[in-house]
């Protein structure tokens, strides 16, 4: 707000002068930073400063990371595409506006969930099975935590969403060919061929 003062100040011969000035106190800015939660390992970390109050117009955003400035970072947003789980962290964030007023630093705790890495027989890399013409197929999702849900991609296009997929008397013209495991965890998610 609009402070006014008067300074009065009399001499030894009684004589009274006067001035006036007004002061501006301006409000600070404040930020309440948020990220676009959740992000999986590889997606795209959006953190935004969420600047108000102050003389409305925000001219130099300050980012920091475990308390040190994150340099050439002065937007009111901050991305790091692709994130991986090394940016898990606090981000703090300070904005200054035009009056030249700046808030006080207020943080985030940001965490990148790791992606599931898909097992088929308890392998997580591409391998070959064979099989016979007639045989039972079986074959047996994981790596995922608790709660993930696994789906399987077959040879003939279509789906189960099954951590385990069993196939009776199976036939070549069919199920011969790659079949993919997708194993997701809440918005993470990954596959393997088999």
């Amino acid at each position: 707000g609009v402070h006014i003062f008067t300074l009065t100040v009399e001499d030894t011969n009684g004589c009274i002068g006067t001035a006036t000035t007004s002061v501006t106190v301006n409000d600070n800015p404040v930020v309440a930073p948020s990220y676009n939660a959740p992000v999986c390992d590889g997606g795209s970390l959006v953190i935004s400063a969420n600047a108000s109050g102050g003389s409305g117009t925000y001219t130099t955003y300050t980012w920091t990371k475990g308390g040190v400035v994150i340099g050439g970072e002065t937007g009111a947003t901050l991305t790091i595409d692709p994130a991986d789980v090394t940016d898990n962290g606090t981000y703090g964030v300070t904005v200054e506006d035009s009056n030249g007023c700046t808030s006080t630093e207020v943080t985030v705790v940001v965490t990148i969930q790791a992606l599931p890495v898909p097992t088929i027989n308890g392998d997580a890399a591409e391998t070959t099975t064979e099989w016979c013409e007639g045989d039972d197929i079986t074959l047996t999702g994981g790596g995922g935590a608790p709660g993930a849900t696994y789906s399987w991609l077959l040879p003939d296009g279509s789906t189960q969403n099954t951590a385990v997929l069993t196939i009776n008397n199976a036939d070549k013209a069919t199920y011969e060919g790659t079949y993919t495991l997708t194993v997701t965890e809440g918005t993470c998610v990954s596959a393997l061929d088999h």
